[in-house]
């Protein structure tokens, strides 16, 4: 029997049945699979806890400034530069330790082809001799998160859709399996 859903404005209780049901076909988004990919509704075997990593490069340090923002959003404080100071871990750079990395594995000429930038400014990249800005820089950025999800997908990992999240991921899974 189909339970009466009263209609536009009026509000249902929910039965013990209902609330039950809910807990039975609600995802387990802490958990994993036996394939170690996140649990759904299909899912069939012993459930282990998920991984998961921190990208801790993303991590930023905000000064006690930072308080002031109330004052921005108020209007007591016009500039938002004089309410935020942002602190940079140079050790911690997205670029040099989730971007280049990555950037290294792949082969000069496909970057090239790939971004529309010299083999020389590339090259130059990969060493760490210059830092790109701009368009440049995210063309490499882009480039290197479609290598690291395509060797994930060949490993069947899922891929993030983040760009930074699929360069990381792609180095720990390097880390963890020993190949490139």
């Amino acid at each position: 029997m189909a339970a009466d859903t009263g209609g536009a404005g009026v509000a249902r209780v929910q039965t013990y049945r209902d609330v039950l049901e809910d807990l039975l076909y609600h995802p387990k988004v802490k958990s994993a699979g036996p394939d170690g990919r996140p649990c759904y509704r299909q899912t069939v075997g012993l459930l282990r806890r998920r991984v998961m990593r921190s990208i801790s490069e993303l991590t930023m340090y905000v000064g006690k400034e930072s308080n002031w923002l109330e004052d921005v959003v108020a209007g007591i404080e016009h500039s938002p530069d004089e309410a935020w100071t942002e602190y940079r871990d140079a050790e911690r750079d997205p670029w040099k330790t989730l971007v280049l990395p990555v950037l290294k594995l792949i082969p000069a000429q496909r970057l090239a082809d790939e971004t529309g930038l010299t083999i020389s400014t590339v090259k130059a990249a990969r060493k760490g001799h210059t830092s790109p800005h701009g368009r440049n820089r995210q063309a490499l950025i882009l480039a290197a998160a479609r290598f690291a999800c395509e060797r994930l997908r060949e490993l069947d990992i899922p891929a993030p859709t983040d760009d930074l999240a699929c360069c990381a991921a792609h180095l720990a899974s390097t880390t963890r399996s020993g190949i490139r």
